[in-house]
């Protein structure tokens, strides 16, 4: 599927109503020995006083395929250390609104220069509890031959993701100790890296969306 074909196909589906939470519960990680995840997070309560935050899904074209870029963070004190994320981060005074804040910071922390990335729309927000985020992540694309340079303090390493690698084979629950506590983590295995939690919940609602079309992609 070409860029165009694939970015028409995109704002079709972004007209219609969105999987949402029932898509995101499902990369839900739970408590190991809990046989049923709890879906508190989800409550509209949460939302009071919740920062926000703006992730990009940037696609563009590579070896006739449809690719969107993930960051590995690097090791540090922090409750997302180590992990595998989109680009994206803290909403500034300074940002016009939630897309802006997305744009600036997948600039900021893999080069993508602003005026190469063109929007197409936003799938559901996400709640993330451990660090008091609402996330809001934007879809984008770019027509431009990417040329990624990382932020040698936020970003340990860009990992390049054909879309069907979110659409095919079986999504399984890996086992995981995360600051002493063990949760079952639904999971997509990337380039060998386990890509769970918030950013396995909003790609869940992707690979949702697009799972009708797969055989356009495997």
């Amino acid at each position: 599927m070409s860029l165009t074909a694939f970015t028409s196909l995109i704002k079709e589906l972004l007209d219609l109503p969105l999987p949402g939470n029932s898509a995101q519960q499902m990369l839900m990680p739970y408590p190991v020995g809990v046989k049923k995840k709890s879906m508190k997070r989800f409550e509209e309560s949460n939302l009071d006083g919740a920062k926000k935050s703006g992730v990009m899904i940037l696609f563009y074209e590579k070896e006739g395929e449809i690719y969107f870029p993930l960051i590995k963070r690097p090791e540090y004190d922090g409750a997302h250390s180590g992990q595998v994320s989109f680009p994206g981060g803290k909403h500034e005074l300074s940002d016009s609104d939630i897309v802006h804040t997305a744009v600036r910071e997948t600039n900021e922390e893999i080069g993508v220069p602003t005026h190469h990335i063109e929007i197409l729309g936003r799938i559901t927000d996400l709640f993330i509890d451990v660090s008091n985020f609402l996330v809001s992540p934007v879809l984008a694309f770019s027509e431009h031959p990417m040329r990624f340079v990382p932020d040698a303090i936020e970003v340990d390493r860009v990992i390049e993701v054909p879309v069907r690698a979110i659409i095919e084979g079986p999504i399984d629950a890996v086992e995981l100790d995360v600051r002493g506590f063990k949760l079952q983590a639904p999971h997509f295995d990337i380039e060998n890296e386990v890509v769970w939690g918030a950013t396995a919940m909003m790609l869940g609602e992707l690979r949702q969306l697009l799972l009708p079309y797969k055989n356009v992609f495997l």
